[in-house]
């Protein structure tokens, strides 16, 4: 069973002592061409294939792999609380900065630990996802014990002179029976809806180094997510903003 997520409210408040995050890019900065349309090369078919799908990402060769980029997160200040205040250490804050991961557990041994197409995650079967996910079926949920947690993106674009942070959260529910698989599905459809609210500003801004394509769902993949507070999971995304050469 698959849990759809349950949307959260954004932007988001300041939830710390750190200066406002930017809200987004503001509409006087953005510049669209409504009939201007990407002009793709011949083998732009080819290479979404092989790195939006599962078999397509088995193809690829260690070359090609690199072209896919870490997307780099901002850390989030945590509140500091007033020094009379008592800090109790629960077990759920203990156990802040675990990892899960996802991963393909087939294909070439450059492939492991690299990721998996968000695309892929979001429309493949169940079965089928099991079929190349390493420890798909494991538990991941049993030892944190929360039955909703928010899954947040982060993803960079310019403003000004600076990076800005564009931020997006969604509630989704777990069980503590929750497999791996099931999480890694939740958490792309949650890119997914992040990337259908925000594209038309996002792919109409001037190029810089993490401008989202029209195509971009087909261009992400998941390494996994990272607890950094209580109940929020940050994606850890890849991504490959210009396809490599087939003869590089």
């Amino acid at each position: 069973m698959v849990f759809s997520p349950i949307k959260s409210r954004w932007p988001l408040p300041s939830r710390s002592n750190a200066p406002p995050r930017s809200s987004g890019p503001t509409p006087a900065r953005i510049s669209p061409e409504p009939d201007e349309s990407d002009d793709f090369p011949p083998t732009w078919a080819n290479s979404v294939t092989r790195f939006s799908t599962l078999s397509g990402a088995l193809s690829l060769t260690s070359h090609e792999l690199k072209a896919l980029k870490t997307v780099p997160r901002e850390a989030i200040a945590a509140e500091e609380p007033s020094q009379s205040r008592r800090i109790t250490r629960t077990r759920s804050m203990i156990m802040l900065g675990q990892r899960i991961e996802f991963s393909f557990k087939v294909g070439p041994r450059y492939l492991k630990g690299k990721g998996m197409p968000v695309y892929a995650l979001a429309n493949a079967s169940e079965a089928e996802l099991l079929k190349h996910m390493a420890f798909g079926s494991e538990k991941v949920m049993e030892p944190i014990g929360l039955r909703r947690v928010r899954i947040r993106i982060q993803w960079p674009y310019p403003r000004e002179d600076e990076v800005s942070r564009l931020l997006y959260e969604e509630w989704i529910k777990v069980e503590l029976h929750t497999p791996r698989v099931q999480l890694a599905m939740s958490v792309a459809r949650v890119f997914q809806t992040f990337f259908e609210k925000h594209r038309i500003v996002l792919t109409t801004m001037s190029d810089y180094t993490w401008l989202l394509r029209p195509d971009s769902f087909h261009r992400v993949w998941l390494t996994g997510i990272e607890r950094t507070e209580n109940n929020v999971f940050e994606a850890e995304l890849r991504y490959v903003k210009d396809y490599p050469s087939p003869q590089a």
